[in-house]
């Protein structure tokens, strides 16, 4: 069965077509104030609920996931 997460703890799934597994967090992104969804691929489950784990750790700290990924870059390039 199974396991209910309660709100803004992401979420871990399998994908039918590839087989691959997911790791979803939905956050609201500080400088927007819009929500956000961020989503890794990786072969196995348990690789999954490290990236899950690794994503909430960073919002923990206080970072923004964008930075981390190609939407802070692309923002850095266009100066803005």
């Amino acid at each position: 069965m199974a396991k209910n997460r309660q709100r803004g703890e992401g979420s871990v799934f399998q994908r039918s077509s590839d087989n691959k597994w997911g790791a979803s967090l939905t956050y609201i992104d500080p400088h927007t104030n819009k929500a956000r969804r961020v989503t890794k691929w990786v072969n196995t489950k348990q690789q999954a609920s490290e990236q899950l784990n690794k994503l909430k750790a960073e919002l923990h700290l206080g970072n923004s996931l964008q930075e981390s990924g190609h939407i802070w870059s692309l923002v850095k390039r266009l100066g803005k």
